[in-house]
């Protein structure tokens, strides 16, 4: 049994089972932060589950993009699961786990998660014969942008992430069609089918080496090089 977690975004995800079906998952969507809830929320799922952390044989977990701070607690505590149960762990592209919400989907799929001041993190793809394929992929951009390079696609374009609803009246007006609400956040039950592709693919990450992947700098890091050029 794998445990999958999802902290990239405003709701809490986990979920663990199989590639085929997961035995247990849970969605919280509170105004607490992931490092308060994260931990009783695996355990809350492995106990739903009949399971035990020693019962896990491998992790999942979003890698990036997403929130900063959700993903550092995230990966720090997979990669410290993994750790110290000595299984494997998978990193998953963010973007690519929200398309595994509409797997198997006949018409292009919109992957969107915020980047504040107006910018959106997102992915273009689609599903042929089964297999997931990417005509943008991971890029930053002002929203208006993404709807430009979008638009005029001659299928229905379905808009995932939290983005899509946090932008939900331009993506409407342009158009574009809108996943459903419990279908706009990571599914930790469709991040266990990602990382199972990802696992056979290329195998697992080092724990000592997988890091976020922010796309952008942080609100600290550019204010810090700001002050260096004014010195």
């Amino acid at each position: 049994m794998w445990l999958a977690l999802d902290t990239s975004g405003a709701t809490s995800n986990v979920a663990v089972g199989t590639a085929e079906k997961a035995v247990a998952e849970l969605s919280v969507r509170r105004k607490r932060t992931h490092s308060e809830q994260i931990v009783p929320h695996i355990e809350a799922v492995l106990r739903l589950a009949g399971l035990d952390r020693v019962d896990l044989t491998g992790i999942a977990v979003t890698s990036g993009p997403g929130s900063f701070t959700g993903l550092r607690i995230g990966l720090a505590t997979a990669k410290a699961m993994a750790f110290a149960l000595q299984i494997p762990l998978v990193g998953v592209n963010t973007m690519h786990a929200l398309m595994y919400n509409y797997k198997n989907a006949a018409g292009p799929l919109l992957s969107l998660l915020d980047a504040q001041k107006g910018n959106v993190y997102y992915s273009l793809g689609r599903w042929t014969d089964g297999r997931l394929e990417l005509a943008i992929d991971s890029r930053i951009a002002p929203l208006n942008e993404v709807i430009a390079a979008v638009k005029d696609q001659t299928e229905d374009v379905i808009c995932l992430g939290e983005a899509a609803e946090l932008f939900a009246a331009e993506l409407k007006a342009a158009g574009l069609r809108l996943a459903p609400p419990y279908q706009q956040a990571v599914r930790a039950a469709a991040l266990l089918d990602c990382a199972s592709a990802e696992w056979a693919q290329r195998g697992s990450d080092d724990v000592f080496t997988l890091v976020p992947q922010y796309l952008r700098k942080s609100e600290a890091e550019v204010l810090w090089e700001k002050r260096r050029k004014i010195k």
